[in-house]
């Protein structure tokens, strides 16, 4: 869930599709959608990797970019560093996800509050659009 904006916001895979390179955004947490629920695997090195629930993809940088406003979408899991997040403690209890490959940290795009806003990585910074929430 992320912090920005002062809405409860949720990352979401394009319309649930099980597409590979499906685009990530965000929308009004809906409550048990599975879409927008994500499951925290262990990955190599100590990392994480983010898996959707309904489709058992994994958040990715398109092409493993290291560039700002490189797109999230869904692929297949795998052992790519763009796959791989650390968790880093931000504040109110939030977490920055930073991608291993990059040292980029997830963002929503403009810090943008509204419904379908994209979801890219960009330099780690202290914006609440970078501010993610873990819960059960």
């Amino acid at each position: 869930i992320n912090g920005g904006g002062g809405t409860v916001t949720d990352v979401q895979i394009d319309g649930g599709t099980w597409t590979t390179g499906s685009v990530s955004f965000i929308l009004d947490l809906v409550g048990s959608t599975n879409n927008q629920k994500f499951r925290v695997r262990a990955a190599a090195n100590g990392a994480f990797n983010l898996m959707n629930t309904k489709t058992g993809k994994c958040l990715d940088i398109s092409g493993a970019s290291k560039d700002n406003g490189a797109k999230v979408q869904q692929w297949d899991c795998g052992t790519g560093t763009n796959q791989a997040v650390r968790f880093t403690p931000a504040v109110g209890g939030a977490f920055k996800v930073r991608f291993e490959h990059s040292g980029k940290c997830l963002d929503v795009a403009a810090s943008n509050p509204e419904n379908l806003a994209i979801i890219h990585q960009w330099d780690c910074g202290n914006g609440a659009n970078q501010d993610w929430f873990l819960r059960r």
